[in-house]
């Protein structure tokens, strides 16, 4: 998706944008525990197991992206010392 299109300027600073991809992350993450009392909800047991698989592996990986993003940060701020 482009950053334009998800609302906001385009980030000019690694802090701007590691705190652009954190905030995207929240909105995922939020999204995404939302849907789990709905999974929870669902008649068919098998159904509603895969899906909350998916849900904890998209949980997974929102995390992922948001320790790269940290490290990559930390990285660019011991590049300026």
């Amino acid at each position: 998706m482009d950053h334009q299109a998800a609302g906001g300027a385009t980030p000019d600073t690694g802090r701007e944008l590691g705190d652009s991809i954190r905030a995207r992350c929240q909105e995922l993450a939020a999204g995404v525990t939302s849907l789990h009392p709905l999974a929870g909800r669902m008649g068919d047991a098998s159904a509603k197991g895969e899906i909350l698989k998916a849900l904890f592996e998209i949980t997974r990986q929102i995390e992922v992206i948001k320790k790269q993003t940290q490290r990559s940060e930390r990285r660019d701020e011991s590049r300026l010392l």
